[in-house]
């Protein structure tokens, strides 16, 4: 008894703290709720046994508790399918023993009073209990306080289920079946028991002695149906019944392991011990006995294997559903989807901060506004309110034929690819990239058709796309903000750098490492880096860093030069808003995204003395950039001032100040379709996209074999610059220039 209840001090807080998901407010509530219901019942189980000395009361409470507990956590959680499921097969288990219970006399009209069971007496008379007071001590911590915690804990998998999108599926349907057939097996147990023990004693109450009954009366015990074939048939099936409702708790998405099955694993602690109590009574009342126990298995029928065969069914049955755990993130509990690469899971639209819209426009970003249960990511959030790419424009036929998705100002939103294995396993220490789109400041999201971690993680690196404000959402500078704020534009890098803060708090629960995050973009999202090297707000958030056409040397990604002031950039925001009509702060947070789209003009990052505070070829000089390896490049037909010898110069330098830089050039033009209006050949800026993100097969373009393979090299070339900082070819050497091609 000891040893149970250190199990249930020690093993319960490690599991809950180490194992499956964390309770939502609503689930606290609720099991404060149970919590008290227990501990009433646990008082009155000791207050009552104590007076009347019959300890038979939790036994009454045994099979009515758990009734209670599931139609609670029901009507807390909303009263979905898999609740209702679960405490209707609680309901039917519990009808049954109770009625079990009450043909015994164990009820009475006297609530008090009531059969006893006879081990209760037993145990009462042995020494360990001859002076009151350590009966009364265990009667208040065994029998009590234990036993209620073990019935409330049984229903812990419906507690953390309440909070679960995952719809009633498969696992669900096996976790149903398996309970109602070991609720059924118990009922043909206590049958086949029940008829044996009444016409035994109906005979010895007739005058016959044991040993001149007919076979197999005269044992004593029961030895036919299900006891042949097992010694204790109904607590074999008891077990059954709480590990299958342990796994409705993985079909809710709890993950193959999660705390819940304490009340599970316990229950079968308890029935060892109980049998084994049980078999010294009857091995002392009955001679044969002995030989019944080595020649039949104590529960699992016609093995003996103990309890082990339950928790291997639980196993097997948790690896059927994929390894999909619920991961806890700043502001709640969230679950992939498997992607279409097998052993890959995709999180889709993840907030990491809160919506800024209302007076949270223009503010920087707020924490994440927590949600309740679990957030199922299958769909990747709104973008952020653009001009977009049109159909019949060269980049909406390349890029954008599929449309826009869904625009709105809550756009700051997060996906993440990776593998399967490491969900939950923090000390995978997986490398991690956070790519930022491009698209001019004012254009593009983090799920365009090109981009996709499926490669990625496959490769053993964890992909995250972000989605950040754009255009004057997104880098308005305005006076009404700056006296507001002290100054005003750099939201939308506020949002990368809050994005890129999010993953190194949270990366850790899908496996990565925190310390090894590359950033990496292309256009304006390679100018954001070249930002973010520079920030002292993420610097040092940075463990590398890939710049793809973004320029090198020169003040691109930075309009200013260092020389215009706050003032003369809230200058050029006003008079942009005042031609709209848009006079005052209230007007611009009262207008509609649509309003301030119309409104026209060119937003872009700037110095404003707090995100950015020097440009980027003055921190070059400086030595004040982010001190990591960086890998560079661009396209052969790049637009003018991209590539060529602003990155040549900007990598003689980084490699003079003692920081490895790798130089690359995309020289491949790409196949044409002569048939498609958008038919285009050259290395285009952004044609590279397709290949370092392997999404070839997304194009209308006729891909080769060879487009394929160039792929390959790009993203082995990627992926093991965020492994290692190295991709794969020399370092560039001012006095020994390497740049690496790739062409077919």
């Amino acid at each position: 008894m000891a040893t149970l209840l250190v199990l249930s001090i020690i093993v319960c807080p490690i599991l809950y703290f180490t194992v499956g998901p964390r309770l939502d407010a609503t689930q606290l509530e609720t099991l404060k709720i149970l919590g008290i219901i227990a501990a009433c019942s646990a008082a009155y189980c000791f207050i009552v046994g104590e007076a009347t000395g019959n300890n038979s009361q939790m036994d009454k409470l045994w099979s009515l508790l758990p009734i209670a507990y599931t139609w609670i956590i029901a009507a807390k959680g909303g009263m979905s399918l898999r609740l209702v499921v679960m405490a209707v097969l609680a309901t039917i288990w519990g009808i049954r023993l109770t009625y079990n219970f009450a043909r015994k006399g164990a009820y009475r009209l006297k609530f008090w009073e009531g059969t006893e069971d006879y081990r209760w007496a037993i145990v009462r008379s042995g020494p360990a209990f001859r002076k009151r007071w350590a009966w009364a001590l265990f009667d208040l911590g065994f029998i009590s306080i234990y036993q209620n915690a073990l019935v409330l804990m049984t229903t812990f998998p419906a507690l953390v289920s309440m909070g679960s999108d995952k719809p009633f599926g498969l696992v669900d349907g096996i976790a149903a079946t398996l309970m109602l057939g070991f609720i059924i097996w118990e009922t043909v147990a206590d049958e086949q028991q029940w008829a044996f023990q009444t016409k035994k004693w109906a005979m010895i109450n007739a005058g016959q002695k044991l040993e001149d009954l007919p076979a197999p009366y005269n044992k004593g015990f029961n030895t036919t149906g299900l006891w042949s074939r097992s010694r204790h048939p109904n607590y074999f099936a008891e077990q059954g019944t709480w590990v299958a409702f342990y796994i409705f708790s993985i079909g809710a998405g709890m993950g193959i392991l999660n705390w819940s099955i304490i009340g599970a694993l316990l229950l079968i602690v308890l029935f060892q011990g109980s049998s084994s109590l049980a078999e010294e009574i009857s091995g002392g009342k009955y001679p044969e006995y002995a030989d019944y126990c080595r020649s039949v298995p104590r529960f699992f029928p016609g093995k003996k294997l103990s309890a082990l065969p339950l928790l291997i069914l639980t196993l097997v049955l948790a690896a059927c559903q994929s390894q999909n755990p619920v991961l806890t993130v700043e502001g709640g509990k969230v679950q992939g989807v498997p992607a279409q690469t097998p052993g890959v899971m995709v999180f889709k639209g993840i907030p990491y901060a809160a919506a800024p819209v209302g007076e949270l426009r223009w503010q920087s970003p707020q924490p994440v506004t927590p949600w309740e249960g679990v957030r199922v990511c299958d769909t990747f959030g709104p973008i952020a309110p653009q001009p977009g790419n049109k159909p019949g424009t060269f980049y909406g036929d390349e890029f954008y034929w599929e449309g826009t998705p869904e625009e709105s100002e809550d756009c700051l939103y997060l996906n993440i690819w990776a593998p399967a294995s490491t969900l939950g396993k923090p000390d995978s220490k997986l490398p991690v990239a956070m790519w930022i789109h491009g698209g001019a400041y004012m254009n593009g999201y983090g799920y365009e058709v090109t981009m996709d971690g499926e490669e990625w993680a496959r490769r053993g690196v964890i992909l995250v796309t972000i989605n950040y404000r754009l255009g004057a959402l997104g880098f308005l500078s305005h006076p009404e903000l700056t006296e507001e704020q002290g100054q005003s534009g750099n939201y939308g890098t506020m949002d990368q750098i809050a994005a890129l803060q999010w993953v190194s708090e949270n990366i850790g629960a899908f496996g990565g490492d925190p310390s090894r995050i590359t950033i990496f973009g292309q256009s304006a999202g390679a100018m954001s880096v070249k930002n973010l090297l520079v920030s002292p707000l993420s610097r040092d958030l940075i463990a590398g860093a890939i710049i793809q056409s973004g320029g090198g040397l020169g003040s691109r990604g930075l309009v200013s030069d260092g020389e215009i002031t706050q003032a003369t950039y809230d200058a050029q925001g006003k008079e942009v808003m005042d031609k709209a009509g848009l006079e005052t702060l209230a007007d611009l947070r009262a207008a509609a995204p649509e309003t301030l789209l119309a409104a026209g003009g060119w937003f872009w990052p700037h110095l404003d003395g707090k995100v950015l505070t020097e440009t980027f070829d003055e921190a070059l000089f400086n030595g004040t950039m982010a001190q990591v390896p960086i890998l560079i490049g661009y396209n052969k037909d790049d637009m003018a001032g991209l590539g060529g010898d602003s990155v040549d110069r900007f990598c003689a330098i980084r490699d003079s100040l003692g920081f490895p830089v790798y130089e690359y050039e995309f020289l491949h033009e790409l196949p044409t379709d002569e048939a498609h209006p958008a038919s285009r050949a050259g290395a285009f800026h952004s044609a590279e996209l397709w290949y370092m993100f392997g999404t070839l097969d997304r194009s209308w373009r006729p891909f080769t074999e060879a487009d394929h393979q160039l792929s390959e090299q790009m993203l082995d070339a990627w992926t093991a610059f965020c492994r290692n900082g190295d991709p794969g070819w020399p370092a560039f050497k001012y006095h020994a220039p390497c740049k690496k091609s790739f062409d077919i």
